[in-house]
């Protein structure tokens, strides 16, 4: 009788651990399943936080690039001086950096320069970009002397990101 005992013992005890085994199983389940939406809702967060940053990213510049319209219009109608002739008004590299009649060029062109970084490493649609920023072509062209004495004579990047923005415009328009 006691082997019997024993042996119904053993069979309810292998019934509880295998009960215990489901719970424990189940547990498990609704664990990993719970992990899971918060996983997917914490993911949906974290790109609607990219896309307002992205949002608020492309709003300044578009802001920016409105304040400098006026600028802009002025510089591509206006007669640039060649890189030589600035080294022989402004005696030179440094003065060429100092002069104050390229201060608006220094500080569009610094704007495209900007943009350009962030449509070449991603962080703003090149498409938004096309649609709301005008680009200025020929601004672009009349300081092609001054770009490539300052790439020569300073550095040879030099407004290498506002060259990639004028290659992608005309890429986009079908130019290139």
């Amino acid at each position: 009788m006691e082997a019997e005992s024993l042996s119904r013992a053993v069979a309810w005890t292998q019934v509880g651990a295998n009960v215990a085994q489901i719970i424990v199983l189940g547990a498990v389940s609704a664990t990993l399943l719970l992990t899971r939406r918060q996983a997917v809702a914490a993911t949906e967060n974290l790109r609607l936080l990219a896309a307002s940053n992205q949002f608020q990213a492309f709003k300044a510049i578009v802001d920016e690039s409105r304040s400098l319209k006026t600028i802009r219009d002025e510089l591509e109608h206006a007669q640039l001086p060649t890189y030589k002739e600035l080294l022989q008004k402004h005696r030179g590299l440094h003065g060429i950096k100092a002069a104050g009649e390229l201060a608006d060029l220094f500080r569009l062109g610094g704007f495209y320069e900007e943009v350009g970084v962030l449509v070449r490493r991603g962080f703003i649609d090149f498409g938004l970009v096309f649609d709301m920023v005008p680009f200025p072509d020929k601004l672009w062209e009349s300081s092609a002397s001054i770009r490539e004495g300052l790439r020569e004579d300073w550095t040879p990047d030099f407004w290498e990101n506002w060259e990639y923005l004028y290659k992608r415009y005309r890429h986009h328009r079908g130019q290139a």
